[in-house]
């Protein structure tokens, strides 16, 4: 949900990037030109829409590899809180245990 609302956002962001103003060449109907489109194009290689989605894409992969450091660290702590019961259940000692629950979130 988080990741789709930045998206949105960034996608609204290059739509109204002309900010309600007509653009050189522009008749006032929100088209643009044939020779708006090449002159758009050939000044960075690639249209603002690519550029915009390029940008999109490594917000998303940012935001998720935060959300994995997060969950890392949700699961280390949950660790922390096992009985020693459990952790025989499951075959790890206490000593393992607290040196996995203590390394940091982004290891």
């Amino acid at each position: 949900m988080t990741i789709l609302y930045i998206v949105t956002v960034i996608e609204s962001m290059h739509t109204s990037r002309s900010g309600g103003r007509a653009a050189l060449g522009d008749k006032g109907d929100g088209k643009m030109g044939s020779i708006d489109t090449i002159n758009v194009r050939s000044r960075s290689g690639t249209s603002n829409g690519a550029v915009t989605q390029r940008f999109a894409r490594l917000l998303v992969k940012f935001v998720e590899g935060i959300e994995l450091m997060l969950e890392k660290r949700r699961s280390r702590c949950a660790l922390l809180e096992l009985t020693d019961e459990q952790l025989k259940d499951i075959g790890i000692s206490r000593a393992d245990a607290a040196r996995e629950g203590l390394r940091p979130f982004w290891d």
